[in-house]
């Protein structure tokens, strides 16, 4: 039903405060003449819990930060929340207290706003967004950040002569919903260069022009299948309830700012929306049918049938290896001796399977696809099959030099391979380099334009354990009998790999990761350690003039402190270089290489500069590059996404030192000061967790917990501006800190 029908023709002779029309489904206002003035207001159909059902409310916030709902037609006052403009945590009823509470309150705020001129809330609105969903508020604050509150009931004991005052009024209170998403961007540096008066007036004109004819929040019945709210803005926003009636709050990407919103539907694009950007540009799209978006993330599930072990990237065809596996019982006898395994054709069964009661053993059968990022489905006849008992202990998409490119570099797939035939035989293995060519594809199948070459083989004497890429070389570690080695090779007319160079590994080497020249390997028992590789003309190659180079490998620093590492990472922000590795206990320890600390012995020594407990265990690191800064300065920042056992995702930032003194003092202050979960530490819960030999570590609290930090912009206003005063700087800067690493990694 719509409020507008419920609303007396005679709205002004009512005593409320003059509102400005939130026009939309199920929303109605009235106005009235009186000495404040009103920035808000909305209506909404819901159940009352005392009673009236199919009651119509209107909401109203003023300028002293004030909400009030009124039962219409009546216009009788059902809820009265003074402390609204701080935005707290929760919204309780607070007319029928005492008179003190109100003054206070209003004295708070008007406090709050001589430190800070943005908190006045500019827009609200009430939606269920779905018959059976609870009551949501929304509310934007000089149109720069959003809140949202869900309402939930709470009943006042009626025998409670202290409670007996809220008798008539709704039983109803409002909770802040956490989300990590805000309308604006950050402000541009200003640069020396001065604007004329002229320019800075324009300028100034258009921003008010856009705010004041810029309504955010738009409700929307039928999008994709999804009710729920699209809020206009720099960073626009879609909330929206699914299936599951829990609320989702999306970044949209529409080209830039939006100013309006509409749903859109015909016969091409069903249940879409159509929006009109701030460049002037209008853009009719609707929600992918294949990706979930009643999720914390959107996701899109691919079926498989297999457990997928390794995935890539290949850039010239942008396409996606994968490795997967398959168990399967194994019921023929494994070869002895040393001997190499005839094939499972003629091999003969043991003896133990004429039992009926014999459980044969499983064993894992590897095999690579070939994924298409248009269907991210498996494209037909790209399988590449291994031998049995053949294990894919590396696999990495490697860029090895071509004469034939552009560039002088080609993408490759190199697949480390092991041989896994039990404790009594030698480990071997081998390492194949394939090809993705195009390909004419088959007629009716487009995706079958790409297929798997293979090009060489180099057989080992020992399990092949970690593959990377270094110089246009390949750069792998190799288990042997007198020590694990790390080898260099090199693709010759694209028929052969040649070892060109080798060093002396440690236990173990499991993980590695390239920068330009330089190579961090991770090793299970003695920590991590940084190798140098380089090329020189030969001296022969000098005299006759040709260009052949002698490749070489140098160790040039390490950990001295035992470390099982299971993955490692390097990272950049400008000039600075960090390493990155992570162990076997959910561990994640930062290196630092500085050779002018006379501590590191030249560099040769690793300093730790932070340690950081994830509390789930982290099995691999892919680095990426931030996305571009908002606030105009060219900064080239990489961030380390890392995937977790128990199926977790997240991101290491690196931050600039200004920005991580105030929110390292931020993050003090909130451990001191605020109510954490179950009454867990969040700073002894972060400290680093070693068992057996490796428990003599020291912590080096230097890292910034983003989940904690995070936190802030959830506090009140009243909380925030005494933190920030707290901390030595302003709330606005604060806010601006924390929105710039979530802006960062915001690659998705």
């Amino acid at each position: 039903a719509d409020a507008a029908d419920a609303a007396p023709a005679d709205a002004d002779a009512h005593p409320v405060p003059t509102s400005s029309a939130t026009q939309g489904p199920a929303l109605a206002t009235a106005a009235a003449s009186t000495e404040e003035t009103n920035v808000g207001a909305a209506t909404a159909t819901q159940t009352d819990t005392s009673g009236h059902k199919g009651c119509h409310w209107l909401a109203v916030c003023t300028r002293s930060g004030t909400l009030a709902m009124y039962e219409l037609p009546s216009f009788e006052e059902r809820l009265h929340m003074c402390t609204f403009g701080l935005l707290p945590r929760v919204l309780r009823d607070t007319r029928p207290d005492a008179v003190e509470a109100t003054l206070s309150a209003g004295a708070a705020f008007a406090a709050a706003q001589e430190g800070e001129l943005a908190m006045i809330v500019s827009e609200i609105s009430l939606h269920s967004m779905a018959d059976d969903s609870r009551l949501y508020l929304f509310a934007v604050q000089h149109h720069t950040h959003l809140a949202v509150y869900e309402a939930f009931p709470f009943h006042y004991n009626a025998t409670d002569p202290a409670t007996a005052k809220y008798d008539g009024r709704l039983q109803l209170r409002f909770a802040r919903v956490e989300h990590h998403s805000q309308l604006r961007v950050r402000e541009k540096i200003k640069h020396k260069t001065k604007k004329s008066e002229e320019e800075r007036g324009k300028a100034f004109s258009l921003s008010a022009f856009y705010h004041g004819h810029l309504r955010h929040i738009n409700p929307f019945g039928n999008v994709g299948g999804f009710s729920g709210v699209f809020v206009c803005g720099d960073q626009p926003l879609c909330c929206m309830i699914g299936s599951r009636r829990e609320l989702r709050i999306h970044r949209v990407s529409c080209g830039g700012a939006t100013n309006h919103f509409a749903a859109f539907s015909n016969a091409v694009c069903k249940q879409g929306f159509v929006v009109y950007t701030r460049q002037g540009h209008m853009t009719i799209a609707m929600l992918d049918t294949a990706v979930n978006a009643d999720n914390l993330w959107p996701l899109r599930k691919t079926p498989l049938r297999q457990s997928p072990f390794h995935i890539a990237y290949h850039h010239e065809t942008q396409t996606l290896p994968l490795v997967t596996a398959q168990a399967y019982h194994n019921v023929f006898a494994a070869a002895t001796h040393n001997e190499p395994p005839p094939p499972p054709t003629e091999d003969v069964p043991m003896e133990e399977t004429k039992n009926p009661r014999f459980i044969p053993p499983q064993d894992l059968k590897f095999v690579m696809h070939l994924v298409s990022p248009v269907s991210w489905h498996i494209i037909p006849a790209t399988t590449v099959e291994f031998e049995p008992y053949e294990h894919v202990s590396a696999f990495k998409v490697v860029n090895l030099k071509a004469q034939q490119h552009i560039s002088g570099l080609r993408g490759y797939v190199a697949v480390g391979l092991t041989t896994v035939l039990g404790e009594e035989i030698a480990c071997k293995g081998r390492i194949v380099v394939y090809d993705i060519l195009e390909v004419v594809p088959e007629p009716g199948q487009p995706l079958t334009k790409n297929k798997f070459k293979k090009l060489c083989e180099v057989q080992q004497k020992g399990a092949v354990t970690a593959l990377e890429q270094v110089c246009g070389y390949v750069i792998g570690a190799v288990g042997l009998r007198d020590g694990s080695k790390i080898y260099i090779w090199t693709m010759t007319n694209g028929e052969t790999l040649m070892p060109i160079a080798f060093a002396q590994a440690n236990v173990h080497p499991l993980c590695m990761a390239s920068l330009k020249s330089f190579v961090l390997v991770g090793d299970v028992v003695q920590s991590v350690h940084l190798y140098h590789a380089g090329e020189e003309l030969s001296k022969e190659a000098r005299k006759a003039g040709e260009k052949k180079f002698l490749v070489w490998l140098n160790r040039i620093a390490r950990d001295v402190r035992p470390l099982d590492v299971v993955a490692v990472e390097i990272l950049v922000q400008d000039q600075d270089v960090m390493f990155l590795a992570a162990d076997q206990d959910a561990n994640v320890i930062s290196f630092n290489f500085d050779s002018s600390d006379p501590e590191t012995e030249g560099g040769r020594i690793f300093q730790r500069s932070a340690t950081f407990h994830l509390a789930t265990h982290p099995l691999c690191f892919g680095r990426l590059q931030c996305r571009p800064s908002v606030d105009g300065s060219e900064r080239k920042t990489h961030l380390g996404m890392y995937g977790t056992l128990e199926g977790s995702v997240g991101a290491f930032v690196p931050l600039a030192e200004i920005v991580y003194k105030r929110l390292y003092q931020l993050q003090s202050k909130l451990i001191a000061t605020q109510d954490h979960t179950a009454g867990i530490n969040p700073k002894a819960f972060r400290v680093v967790r070693t068992q057996g030999l490796y428990t003599l570590h020291n912590s080096v609290r230097t890292m910034v917990d983003a989940n904690l930090v995070g936190c802030y912009a959830f506090l009140s206003v009243e909380e925030q501006l005494e933190l920030a005063r707290q901390v030595g700087t302003t709330r606005r800067q604060l806010l601006d800190d924390i929105f710039l690493f979530e802006h960062s990694t915001q690659n998705f």
